[in-house]
């Protein structure tokens, strides 16, 4: 006859949790550079100035060249949705502040209600904004 503490270990998932996220962060610590601090991100030799590339109008040479902030939006914080004849809209920006090429934008939303959203992707030129509008219709 099984003893009752063999069938609570059988089924303690939280214990088997536990112990698989111990052996993740184990896997990770060996996993890591000890110099990793030591590094030098702002070397002359990962520029790529100089180097001759060929971009086309939807790439760029390197992320050192554009910089670190690729997007803007607004209203950053949240959307007010106005009634229209029983249809809620809203709008925001997204905004484009690199100056030498274009980026790419996918908008999606996890709402449990059917939301039509448009241009729901594409891609924005350089310094360039583009309007996305949401629309949900009531049934």
């Amino acid at each position: 006859m099984a003893d009752a503490s063999d069938i609570y270990k059988k089924g303690d998932v939280m214990g088997k949790l536990g112990n698989e996220m111990e052996e993740m962060v184990r896997d990770k610590a060996r996993m890591m550079d000890p110099n990793h601090k030591n590094d030098d991100t702002e070397s002359e030799e990962d520029s790529s100035d100089g180097e001759n590339h060929q971009a086309n109008e939807h790439t760029f040479v390197s992320a050192i060249d554009v910089g670190s902030h690729f997007i803007d939006v607004a209203p950053e914080e949240e959307l007010v949705f106005t009634n229209l004849e029983g249809t809620l809209m809203t709008q925001f920006n997204i905004s484009n502040p690199c100056k030498q090429c274009p980026i790419a934008y996918f908008v999606y939303t996890s709402a449990p209600i059917p939301v039509l959203i448009k241009p729901n992707c594409g891609f924005i030129p350089a310094t360039f904004t583009q309007p996305i509008k949401i629309f949900w219709q009531k049934e």
